[in-house]
């Protein structure tokens, strides 16, 4: 919906309208959601909004272009079909845990270096032959 984190208005008049149309196409957008997840039979949060939106999209243009060659009801098909198929493209269900959920342990009080034991002193070191 949105290409720029910035409103494109330039007066707080544009800038409500652009926010108000914004708050429109995320409404219908869900409301596709809701829709495509009862086509479909799955959950609602399973529904990727992304996928909802670049489909609702190529629906918008299709229907566009197409709008004089086809009927209301042919129309109507199309758009049961997009939503059957934005179904398909469900999140598939989580897996469940195989650990329990459960907060970390205290780290226990063994052992733990206190002090480092370095030891200053000169460094020996010796080069060897190389052969090529």
């Amino acid at each position: 919906m949105r290409s720029t984190p910035l409103l494109q208005s330039h007066t707080p008049l544009t800038a409500m309208q652009e926010m108000a149309a914004l708050i429109l196409a995320y409404a219908v957008l869900v409301d596709y959601r809701i829709e495509a997840a009862s086509a479909g039979e799955v959950g609602v949060l399973r529904i990727s909004f992304l996928k909802t939106m670049q489909l609702v999209q190529g629906l918008r243009r299709f229907g566009d272009v197409s709008a004089d060659l086809m009927s209301a009801g042919q129309l109507r098909l199309v758009v049961r079909r997009t939503l059957r198929h934005i179904a398909e493209m469900a999140i598939p269900k989580r897996r469940q845990r195989s650990c329990p959920r459960a907060l970390r342990q205290p780290v226990s009080s063994g052992p733990r270096l206190r002090k480092n034991t370095d030891r200053p002193g000169a460094v020996e070191y010796s080069v060897g032959t190389i052969y090529a």
